[in-house]
């Protein structure tokens, strides 16, 4: 949409006004004898300046019921407009009536200085108040809530009120008319609620129109509405006497912002003349056509509206001249939700890119794990892992470090923080900050800064570290409240020293040598016997076993086991499918070792364990004869210390066969006894290539009442399962990759060397772990795993997880 002069958007409306009068017969019957005049229709348009100081506001009134034999002068029409405090703001009289048969149209321009302009961020509704008189008589009086804002493209941008806004948005259609009206409007005010507490300013509806409640509710709240046009509806044809007052309905409300024209199925050329419809009836919004972006469109249609597009032609749409929404993107199939995070990052990069929206908010059924089928949310309306990611990703307050290192003593921390809210400077959003060593807040202040919409600066704190860097997890919380001291946003940021690597595995300096543990081999077992332990590893199937010596608590009762994948999602069977052939293994989990070679080397300090093996893609020791079995050699490597650890070593030896793994790494099944999960890293929620925003450093623990969502935790330093009584068994890793499965024998616990993305319904994942090209970082994990004796714990776990 070209930008038009506000001459000719309200030429074009007011034939439009007369058109509806003339075309609408049945409205000639009134008689003044029969009906008194009343207000029958109006139709507002607002032009704001280009620094917003002042604004008008152009309306055109219809009246109804006029007597066609008397002169209309009789009439007059009082016009008052009050501001969203009730300061009344303009006030004027119309005498002069244009009369049409038994109707009569008045128009008039309203201008308001220093507006308070509506936009999604401060949703200003004045009230306007118009009162139809008879001499002193009144006859009719209506009050509607209305917003002051303009719609416009310049040099392909999209502008409200002169300014560049992005929608972040989502596909909604919960408006089953059969539903009762009080709740109806409960249900919408609840799923607004949860949108804008996601970030979420945008709605496209992709089938049907929205009730007007609906979109009053919108203009209430602060929400941006991509509606399907009201004109061309079967109801609404030009001869039909509600056209009037259905246009009006969506017309007037200023969170309608865009029209939509069908839905991604369906050409140019079969919507040409509708477009040129809806164009003529309210030049004064923008028109798109979900699914057309080609570079050829006609010239009604003002935006592209891409389907689900890659990032290599969304970059190539944004080149044609005219402003792009996504009408959909990052399909909510189950938890395949991947790629949201890289086409946000398009649309902050490209100023032609007006926003986009993902497809969908709710569920259409309830789904016990969680995951749903094709929203954001469950039926009930319960969030999502999706939800979650959907309001780190589409947060207009942004930070990008995740890390900073630091030294004991005092330290300056920089940060680069974003500002990608359209109309609000940040210094109306306070922030608070918190130094935290491990979970305990131990020094905190609250800044606010000065930075505009669109802008970026570097922000600082200042921290004074305490000496004690090795035995503590110190982060850096920084928040954002709005005015009620809800957090708007939330960014952990992990301080560590340098070298931290080297340090951490030092940790261990507080455990004692056991100078009374033995080693027994044999030709079918090793057994080692420690004061806090016993741990048996069988000479054949590679099997281990660990319990510990104090209640005789069993620890590891399973595995070790291959790991190749997880449960596939919907969207990874479909595209890991070729024909009827998986690109994927029979089986995720392999547990079933042939040993191939053996090295036993016991030291005086420790006793080494190399062995070489090989698993194979069968659940059953029956194996057809005439099918070719898949093998996957590997390499685990055992040190066991007299300190009271032992240390994993797994390598997945290069691989010759073209086929995909969706995970690679070493599984152990542990007690059903050790139903208390913690860990140092990533968290609460699963992560994977393509989410990590989802998830952010913390520490975090589950108990047998808490719902643990299985899958990968990232970034993971420490481990530590145990049970009522406080024993059990840590892990201790490098950043590494953990994933946590309730089975019915005992929590399956992966320690990954790799893993894939989800992929998401229209692509597979940008992240596939393909076996003939693996590096070698990639086929290999290494972690140590620590008995937990209640009353021993190594200083470290004692310090991040049972301390108080």
């Amino acid at each position: 949409m070209k930008s038009q002069p506000l001459d000719t958007i309200v030429l074009l409306m007011k034939a439009f006004f007369s058109l509806i009068v003339v075309l609408n017969p049945a409205w000639y019957a009134v008689g003044a004898d029969e009906s008194p005049a009343r207000i029958d229709n109006v139709l507002l348009i607002t032009e704001a300046s280009m620094d917003g100081s002042s604004a008008t506001l152009i309306l055109l009134i219809s009246l109804t019921g006029v007597n066609p034999e008397s002169d209309t002068n009789d009439l007059a029409l009082d016009v008052a407009l009050k501001d969203p405090q009730g300061r009344q703001t303009a006030q004027v009289e119309i005498e002069y009536l244009k009369r049409q048969g038994n109707h009569a149209i008045a128009e008039m321009s309203l201008p308001v200085q220093a507006p308070l302009l509506w936009n999604a961020e401060t949703p200003h509704l004045y009230s306007l108040l118009l009162e139809l008189r008879r001499g002193d008589k009144s006859l009719d009086t209506i009050v509607k809530k209305i917003g002051l804002r303009q719609i416009t493209i310049r040099d392909g941008v999209l502008l409200l009120d002169a300014r560049p806004i992005r929608l972040r948005g989502v596909c909604y259609d919960e408006f089953d008319p059969t539903m009762d009206d009080a709740v109806r409007l409960n249900l919408w005010k609840r799923d607004l609620d949860l949108m804008q507490r996601a970030h979420i300013n945008a709605i496209r509806v992709p089938d049907g129109l929205p009730a007007p409640g609906f979109l009053a509710l919108c203009d209430q709240m602060g929400l941006y509405v991509i509606c399907n046009e009201p004109f061309s509806r079967d109801a609404l044809v030009p001869d039909h006497p509600s056209i009037s007052a259905s246009y009006a309905d969506y017309q007037n409300h200023p969170s309608v912002i865009v029209w939509s024209v069908g839905n991604t199925s369906h050409d140019a050329d079969s919507i040409r003349e509708i477009t040129q419809m809806v164009k003529e009836k309210d030049p004064s919004r923008p028109l798109l056509s979900p699914g057309l972006a080609q570079r050829e469109l006609p010239d009604p249609i003002d935006i592209l509206a891409p389907s689900f597009p890659t990032l290599e032609q969304l970059r190539q749409i944004s080149r044609r001249g005219r402003p792009v929404i996504i009408c959909d993107h990052t399909d909510a199939l189950e938890s395949s939700f991947e790629g949201l995070a890289d086409v946000w990052d398009s649309v902050r990069r490209n100023k032609t890119i007006a926003g986009g929206m993902i497809w969908r908010f709710a569920d259409r059924n309830a789904v016990p794990n969680g995951e749903g089928l094709d929203g954001i949310v469950d039926a009930d309306r319960a969030p999502q892992t999706d939800y979650w990611q959907t309001r780190r990703v589409y947060s207009p307050i942004r930070i990008e470090e995740t890390e900073r290192k630091i030294k004991a003593g005092r330290n300056i921390v920089e940060l680069t923080l974003h500002n990608d809210y359209d109309f609000t400077n940040l210094r109306d959003v306070p922030c608070r900050w918190l130094l935290r060593q491990n979970k305990t807040a131990i020094d905190q202040g609250v800044i606010r800064f000065d930075l505009d919409p669109h802008k970026t600066m570097k922000m600082a704190v200042t921290l004074d570290i305490p000496d004690d860097l090795s035995d503590n997890e110190y982060t850096l919380l920084v928040q954002f409240h709005d005015a009620m001291q809800q957090s708007l946003y939330e960014q952990v940021v992990r301080l560590r020293p340098d070298h931290w690597e080297k340090s951490f595995i030092m940790r261990l300096r507080d455990r004692k040598r056991d100078p009374d543990w033995n080693v027994l081999a044999n030709n079918e077992e090793i057994q080692i016997k420690h004061r806090d332990f016993v741990f048996r590893t069988e000479t054949w199937s590679n099997a281990w076993f660990m319990m510990t010596n104090d209640r005789h608590v069993r620890l590891i009762v399973g595995g070790p086991y291959l790991r190749l994948g997880r449960e596939p999602t919907s969207a990874e069977r479909f595209h890991y499918q070729n024909g009827v052939e998986s690109l994927l293994p029979q089986s995720m989990t392999l547990k079933k070792w042939i040993v191939d070679k053996r090295r036993v080397d016991q030291q005086k300090s420790n006793v080494e364990i190399e062995t070489l093996l090989h698993a194979r893609d069968a659940d059953s020791s029956i194996v057809e004869t005439n099918v070719p079995q898949k093998m996957y050699p590997a390499q685990i490597d055992l040190l066991i210390s007299p300190f009271g650890f032992c240390d994993v070593r797994f390598t997945l030896l290069p691989q010759k066969r073209e086929e995909y793994f969706l995970e690679t790494g070493l599984s152990f099944l542990v007690s059903p006894a050790l139903n208390h999960i913690s860990w140092l890293g990533n968290g609460p929620y699963p992560t994977y290539p393509g989410k990590e925003m989802l998830s952010q450093r913390g520490i975090f623990r589950f108990s047998p009442v808490d719902r643990l969502i299985p899958g990968n935790r990232s970034g993971v330093d420490l481990v530590a399962l145990t049970d009522d009584r406080g024993y059990g068994l840590g892990l201790m890793l490098i950043n590494g990759n953990v994933a946590f499965e309730p089975t019915q024998e005992g929590m399956l616990v992966s320690v990954n060397s790799a893993v894939a993305g989800l992929g998401a319904r229209y692509h597979r994942t940008r992240h596939p772990l393909l076996a003939t090209r693996m590096s070698a970082s990639e086929r290999t994990t290494v972690f140590r795993l620590i008995p937990l004796i209640k009353g021993r714990y190594p200083t470290l776990f004692e310090t991040i997880f049972f301390s108080h």
